[in-house]
């Protein structure tokens, strides 16, 4: 939870309020159930705009000293658990704060199935008609509350998936990517073996099913025993499962050959040599043949969110991409479909002496924020000289798009 110089108050009926003020400082409202949820969050003292919900809860300091306000015994009666819970939430966080604050049955919910109630807090946010019959709906079993937030029958496997997955993000990308495979009854039956599922490997599965498949990588998982194994289980295998999937896909599509099956890869060791040998076959094909089924050999990119100088400069198109592919000798290529799409940006990078291509993600709305992917020639990783530029390029960058009011 964050704190902040302005007044929240928690009313008789449980939902939570804030005060909105002018250009003068910041313009948040938190839980409004009439007029929506825009959000914003704050950085060296000023606010932004963001798709991401941070749960602000807005106490001054007077306020802080006056343990008589409804707040005050609110935030008093959340636990430490039940905070440790939520910050892992960080989209619709406001939203679940409301459904405790207001039903003691969410707050169960919260303790037997975070991600369920995250689910609920989802439909709730996006369906005001629908908000009558939550109250009822906490009392009844987890199942049929999961077929009321994915509108369609499910089976226990589907509830259990919920309690094995372990976030390493909370945002709206995550939400929409495990609503996706809990829906999907076929996605749920091969991830049933798996003792725990971490969030970050779910898109994957959603590309490509046979990653639900590989034994190795599940007994990965099952090794995990809190928040940081799992992100640091994703970190290790996320961006080689990710290149290789889709090298597979873009080889299978254009080969007439008997198709490779990821499934027959019984190792990260085999993986990582299957990864080496497509790229060798990518490059013997042509890039600009295995992408016909992804993209136009014409297509233009969306402009980037933050502009090329000197030593940052946008890829901007598919010959670009397929030219950067060719020079570093690594599997950009495979990005193309997604920048298309506005969900990173690629940049060639000449820093602290060091060639190198950077992939940016991007945020909904086309903010940057993170650096997903930064590699030399080859794959191989810049100095962190190079780092520490980028990095604060990129932060400079983020800085000046909200600047422009995210354009």
């Amino acid at each position: 939870m964050f704190l902040s110089s302005l007044v929240s108050q928690l009313e008789a009926d449980g939902s939570l309020m804030v005060d909105l003020t002018d250009e003068r400082g910041p313009v948040v409202r938190f839980g409004s159930l009439a007029e929506g949820m825009p959000w914003a969050r704050l950085e060296g003292g000023r606010w932004f705009p963001t798709d991401y919900d941070y749960g602000v809860l807005l106490v001054s300091d007077a306020h802080e000293r006056r343990p008589e306000l409804p707040v005050q015994r609110y935030l008093a009666s959340v636990t430490s658990g039940e905070f440790a819970a939520l910050n892992r939430l960080r989209y619709l966080q406001a939203t679940v704060l409301q459904l405790i604050a207001r039903w003691p049955e969410a707050r169960d919910l919260l303790k037997a199935n975070a991600l369920l109630l995250w689910m609920v807090a989802d439909r709730y946010a996006a369906d005001p008609g629908c908000r009558h019959r939550v109250p009822d709906l906490l009392l009844k079993p987890q199942k049929i509350l999961l077929e009321w937030v994915l509108g369609r029958a499910v089976n226990p496997n589907q509830v259990r998936l919920l309690s094995k997955v372990i976030l390493t993000a909370g945002d709206r990308a995550a939400l929409a990517g495990l609503q996706r495979v809990v829906g999907d009854r076929g996605l749920v039956s091969k991830l049933g073996h798996w003792r725990v599922v971490p969030s970050g490997f779910l898109p994957l599965v959603l590309e490509a099913s046979a990653v639900a498949e590989l034994g190795w990588l599940r007994e990965e998982a099952a090794a995990i025993q809190n928040d940081y194994d799992a992100a640091r289980v994703v970190q290790r295998y996320r961006r080689l499962l990710r290149d290789t999937v889709r090298m597979v896909g873009l080889v299978n599509a254009a080969v007439e050959d008997a198709p490779i099956d990821l499934r027959a890869y019984r190792s990260v060791k085999s993986i990582q040599a299957l990864h080496d040998r497509l790229m060798t076959v990518a490059r013997k094909l042509g890039w600009a043949r295995l992408l016909e089924a992804d993209v136009a050999p014409t297509q233009v990119f969306p402009a980037p969110p933050i502009p090329s100088d000197e030593r940052f400069s946008a890829i901007t198109n598919v010959a670009e991409i397929i030219q950067e592919a060719e020079r570093m000798k690594h599997c950009v290529v495979t990005r193309a479909a997604d920048v298309a799409a506005g969900a990173c940006a690629l940049y060639r990078v000449n820093v602290a002496g060091e060639r190198a291509t950077l992939e940016l993600s991007l945020g909904p709305n086309g903010e940057p924020l993170d650096i997903d992917q930064f590699r030399l020639a080859c794959n191989a990783e810049p100095s962190a000289a190079a780092w520490s530029v980028a990095l604060r390029w990129v932060e400079e960058g983020r800085m000046r798009w909200r600047g422009r009011g995210g354009r």
